[in-house]
């Protein structure tokens, strides 16, 4: 689990989410160890066709949260 930033902001999470987004799509190793490790069912998850929404769960999920809503409340929330 990644440890959450001094001071998070949604755009850094966001920003993360985009690359990994862009790295699985275009192949990178690394992309697709993270999509295995941290995507509920990695065999579903495409890295050529990986949705922003998938990329943002695994983002998530590498904070320890559960889905990427539950990260967005922490953030709202005032971490």
């Amino acid at each position: 689990m990644l440890e959450m930033p001094e001071r998070p902001h949604i755009d850094n999470f966001r920003r993360q989410a985009r690359a990994l987004q862009r790295a699985a799509r275009a192949g990178e190793p690394e992309a697709i160890a993270r999509l295995d490790r941290h995507h509920p069912d990695p065999a579903s998850a495409d890295p050529k066709t990986l949705q922003l929404s998938a990329a943002q769960m695994v983002v998530a999920r590498e904070y320890g949260f559960a889905n990427w809503p539950q990260l967005v409340q922490y953030l709202k929330n005032g971490s």
